[in-house]
């Protein structure tokens, strides 16, 4: 099972969008997006509250229209949502993160 551990879960995750990049049935029409708990964004240390953009209390990919994402795009209807989360995030600090996160792992189980 590659989705408990992070690595193994993120070259699954990597392989799969090249899958959907390479297929011409899929190039243009699928957009994974991908979740999980120990995700940590390159250069990063695993105390940045930023890290928390990408986790989820389970290894998750979902599979978006990308024709739906390009339109919300270019609609402007996601101008700011990166400042702002990364706003919330820090606000809340790496304590409260933690903290919120074990509350949900702990629903999980």
């Amino acid at each position: 099972n590659c989705m408990g551990r992070f690595d193994e879960f993120h070259q699954f995750a990597t392989a799969l969008e090249e899958m959907f990049e390479g297929d011409p049935r899929f190039q243009d029409s699928v957009l994974p997006a991908w979740f999980h708990p120990l995700a940590q964004w390159d250069g990063t240390d695993d105390d940045d509250p930023m890290n928390y953009d990408k986790r989820a209390p389970f290894p998750v990919i979902n599979l978006l229209r990308a024709e739906e994402v390009d339109a919300v795009v270019n609609s402007g209807a996601t101008q700011g949502i990166l400042d702002h989360n990364s706003a919330v995030l820090i606000e809340k600090g790496i304590r409260t993160l933690r903290e919120l996160y074990a509350d949900l792992d702990a629903i999980g189980r």
